[in-house]
């Protein structure tokens, strides 16, 4: 009995810590201590204020605003948003992420959807 118990209490160890893992953060939380959230699944949401485009390779990127008052870039994995979207992502924060000699700063990388 006490080792059905322990497994038991493992699984929902386990439940928890993976109900955790993707819960949706406020941007204004992520500027603030944005290595708080590196390496690890995050899901954000907002409306998309602005986007950036990559010439000829129909790729770029889109910030997205909440209601934290926050602000963050999101590089996607499909499609680039567009301006008055609502968007929810889940990927990962990347800091120090420049394209075409831009800076992004702080940047969620959206993973594969099938992740």
């Amino acid at each position: 009995m006490a080792m059905m118990n322990n497994i038991c209490s493992g699984i929902l160890i386990a439940m928890l810590l993976m109900s955790c893992g993707n819960s949706q953060v406020r941007l204004r939380d992520i500027e603030k201590d944005p290595q708080a959230y590196t390496g690890r699944p995050v899901t954000i949401s907002g409306t998309v204020v602005e986007t950036f485009s990559i010439p000829l390779t129909g790729k770029g990127l889109y910030k997205i605003s909440d209601d934290s008052g926050g602000e963050l870039w999101v590089n996607p994995q499909g499609r680039v948003l567009e301006r008055g979207e609502h968007a929810t992502v889940t990927g990962e924060i990347k800091i120090g992420f420049t394209v075409l000699d831009k800076s992004f700063g702080i940047i969620l990388v959206e993973h594969n959807k099938g992740e």
